[in-house]
Parts: structure tokens; sequence; C-alpha cells
């Protein structure tokens, strides 16, 4: 078995040391290419409504965004939804998207895979003073931010090119529901998306697990993954480190080490990020949900 050295397990929640701010919005880094094989990039952000980009297609990476507190109106396309606290929604590649801030912020965890986007959010962003969105920032710059972008497989839609016209579907957001939920080992999993809607590059569930149901340490048998706590404390141990996560902490778990867990708290809720392994899927669980029960 062919054993990942060059990434190692870490813990980190949004702070001062990895927020910058693009334009008016805070970005906080919790894992970039470099951490993660280049297979994902997670930010989370804080969005400023009436700030938002012009309607733009990404040529390399599916993105998808899940929101933790605020509203959100997504275009993919010619369709359109409305997104709420714990809702989510993938951006294929390939797809023009755009969004608009229906509440006066919105916060939210953005996702690219593979990685690289990332990249151009921090070369036009400037380090954050504080944790909240900047009301009044230094315009961006346009022609940096179109070669930045474009660099990265990011492609604008003209300012004077009107948007198509648009039909609502509920059927782009996933909600987690109980009719969608599974039971894995004492788990409850609820897909937000899977490999066969991405391309293979990654799946998302949100999980349940109740102390006492954790799955003894196993071998690394699948790709990376990471967790973002929602709820209740777990500590996470691999490559010999214990790593004690609470809620909105992320952590990443590299291919190719053993991993275990500990439920601190009577249970915990938390997002499941997995990436596929070098050539293969691994054996990790296959969930699916119909777009028509979400």
């Amino acid at each position: 078995m062919t054993t990942n050295t060059s990434t190692k397990p870490f813990l980190r929640r949004a702070s001062l040391t990895n927020s910058r701010w693009f334009g008016p919005h805070l970005f906080s880094f919790l894992a970039t290419g470099s951490e993660t094989d280049g297979q994902f990039a997670l930010m989370e952000v804080r969005l400023l409504a009436g700030h938002e980009p012009l309607p733009h297609t990404h040529e390399v990476d599916d993105t998808a965004f899940y929101v933790l507190k605020g509203e959100i109106r997504h275009r993919v396309g010619t369709e359109t939804a409305r997104a709420g606290d714990g809702d989510f929604a993938l951006l294929p590649v390939g797809v023009e998207h755009g969004f608009r801030v229906l509440s006066g912020q919105a916060h939210g965890l953005l996702l690219a895979a593979p990685a690289g986007v990332e990249q151009a959010f921090r070369a036009l962003s400037e380090p954050a003073s504080r944790m909240e969105p900047l009301p009044d920032p230094r315009p961006l710059d346009p022609g940096r931010c179109l070669d930045e972008f474009g660099r990265r497989g990011v492609v604008f839609r003209s300012p004077n090119t009107p948007e198509p016209a648009t039909s609502p579907n509920p059927g782009l957001v996933t909600r987690p529901k109980s009719e969608c939920a599974r039971g894995y080992f004492g788990h409850l999993h609820t897909p937000l998306v899977t490999r066969a809607q991405t391309g293979g590059r990654f799946a998302l569930s949100e999980i349940v697990v109740r102390r006492g149901h954790e799955l003894p340490s196993h071998p690394p048998d699948h790709g990376n993954q990471g967790y973002y706590m929602l709820e209740g404390d777990v500590t996470f141990h691999c490559d010999g480190r214990a790593l004690a996560a609470r809620p909105g902490e992320f952590v990443f778990l590299p291919r190719g080490l053993a991993r275990g867990y500990e439920i601190q708290t009577q249970a915990a809720r938390m997002l499941m990020l997995l990436t596929p392994p070098p050539g293969g899927a691994g054996n990790s669980p296959v969930l699916t949900c119909s777009p028509r029960d979400r």
C-alpha cells in the first residue's frame, strides 16, 4: 500500500492567523491544496450583501457552498434556488453560476475540488484585522482579478452581457432530511453530494455519531478525509496525534495513516468530506439520495 508522507493531520479554526479580506468579504483558509495533495481547498467565508461577483464559470474545479448562517440565492446555469442555514449547493465545473446574498451577511463554507482557486483569493486579498466583513473596502483591481482567476480556470461573464432567463429549481439545494439518512455502524449518514455527482472528486455527508458507537481505529483504506464540526466535541487520533475538535473547527486526516476518534459529548454532528485514494474508490460507505428526495 502506498503511504502518503507529504501531508500531515491538522486541526484548524477560523482566526486572524488564517483570515484575509477579499474586498469586503472575510475568507478564512481552513485547508489549501498544498496541505491536501491538491485534492481540495476549504474556506470559511463571511459574505457581505451587495458585493457579489459577476457570474462566472469554473473550468477546472467543482465548487460547493454550505450555508452555516444566512440566506443565499444561487443561480446554476438557467436555474435558481434559495439556500438557508444547513443547506448545500453544488456548483459544477463547466456550468456558469452566480449568487446573491439575501440576508445582510452570509456565513458558510466554500469548497473547491481540485484545489487552486484559493490561490487567487489569497493573492487578491489583504490580512484581516478583525473577524468580520469589511464594510468599506478598497476596490479590487478588475484586470488583476481577471488575470489571477483566469490562471486558475475561472472565466467571468462580461458585465455588458445580460444574464439568461431563469426558472426556480429547489432541487439545486440539498438539505439533510430524515428520508435520505442511512445508518452505518451506529452512525447516521445523510449524503449532501456523492462522488458520482462530482466526477469522483469528493463526497460530502452530514453525520451524527453518539458516544459509545465509535468505530475502532482502522487502516487507511480510503483517501484524505476532512471533518467540520457542527455540534459536539470529538477527539480524532491519527499518526500518534490527538486532535480535540469543537464546533467551528476543521480536522484533516491524510490518506495512508490509520485513524480513530472518540466522542466527548453525548453526540456529535459534523460534515464529513471524503476524497478518493489513488487508483480506487476505497471502502467508504456509498450513500445516495435522489434529487427528488432533497
